[in-house]
């Protein structure tokens, strides 16, 4: 995805229109809908394979929303807003299969089983995907949850761009969760608030 970074094209949709060779993709084309397309695009990649890179993206700066007057920390979904998030990621390839891959996209977000960490500190869960970069790092993503337990990992939202975590496999404290992480921070805020109501 990194190769279309740097892509300009007349109408937005062509952005996304223009990869669907390069990833066998077949999907309709619907002029009008805009930054939808590159969504729509990764929906449908996310649908052929289970190559989690699709998700170690960084958000550009100021493209994300803001949790609360009282947080002040960014958050976004799991699809990538434009290629341009890609830019950064030309050293990101998939990784060893260490574990079962397979994800789905519901109603509820994107179904997956990836280990997960809790980060006490910054109140956040780190998850674990199965890429890795050029330095042979693993790359993890921080996320957000309503509740603050391993044990109840029911909707995740995405935070920050991805991190490089080292050595997950003899954490102790890693444990394999199946969660839905949030694909539109909309959804998100809906539960977010009825959770804390």
């Amino acid at each position: 995805m990194s190769w279309a970074t740097k892509r300009v094209t007349t109408r937005k949709e062509d952005v996304a229109y223009c990869l669907l060779g390069l990833f066998g993709i077949h999907m309709p084309l619907l002029y009008g809908e805009g930054d939808r397309a590159f969504i729509r695009l990764q929906e449908e990649i996310l649908k052929q394979s289970s190559d989690q890179s699709l998700f170690a993206w960084d958000p550009p700066m100021g493209s994300m929303s803001t949790l609360g007057a009282s947080e002040n920390d960014s958050i976004c979904g799991m699809f990538a807003p434009s290629p341009e998030c890609f830019s950064e990621t030309g050293d990101v390839m998939p990784g060893p299969e260490y574990w079962d891959k397979e994800s789905a996209l519901t109603n509820r977000g994107i179904r997956v089983k990836m280990p997960f960490k809790y980060d006490p500190l910054n109140k956040t869960f780190i998850g674990i995907l199965s890429c890795v970069s050029s330095l042979v790092q693993d790359i993890a993503i921080e996320f957000h949850s309503a509740s603050n337990s391993l044990e109840d990992l029911s909707h995740l939202i995405r935070r920050s761009v991805p991190v490089r975590y080292g050595g997950w496999s003899n954490d102790p404290q890693i444990q394999f969760n199946t969660v839905y992480l949030a694909t539109d921070t909309s959804l998100w805020y809906t539960r977010y608030l009825d959770d804390n109501s």
